[in-house]
């Protein structure tokens, strides 16, 4: 049986890992730890909520492994990156949340009609006669 889903947070800094941007003279990469890492699906929603951002000020960010990783000022990511951040972690934790239990209550539909099914086999067998 699946464990119940583990929403994901937004733990730390990784200060080892946080390099200069390739991108963007004075950005830099920065790597955000996650409380674990996230499942494929759960990337595939984060990427899908981050392509159309609701933020005014919206810097590209990606998960690699148990990190997001940003790319934007250091003084941005205080200011409000990182609540940006928190605000897409936990949309796409809701989305994922949502999509299991659709898909738990899918599965009881699909168990409670195979029952059934069953039910109305056993009944018609009660009633044939093998003689």
């Amino acid at each position: 049986m699946k464990a119940p889903f583990e929403e994901i947070r937004i733990t730390d800094l990784d200060v080892d890992l946080t390099q200069p941007s390739q991108e963007a003279p004075g950005f830099r990469r920065l790597y955000l730890k996650l409380s674990e890492e996230p499942s494929p699906e759960w990337v595939r929603i984060f990427e899908r909520e981050r392509r159309f951002p609701p933020h005014r000020i919206w810097r590209n960010a990606w998960v690699l492994g148990a990190h997001i990783v940003v790319e934007c000022v250091p003084e941005e990511l205080e200011q409000f990156q990182l609540n940006h951040l928190k605000e897409d972690v936990a949309t796409v934790n809701k989305r994922v949340s949502e999509g299991a239990a659709a898909k738990k209550a899918e599965i009881r539909q699909q168990l409670l009609e195979k029952a059934k099914a069953r039910r109305d086999l056993e009944n018609l067998r009660t009633r044939l006669s093998f003689d």
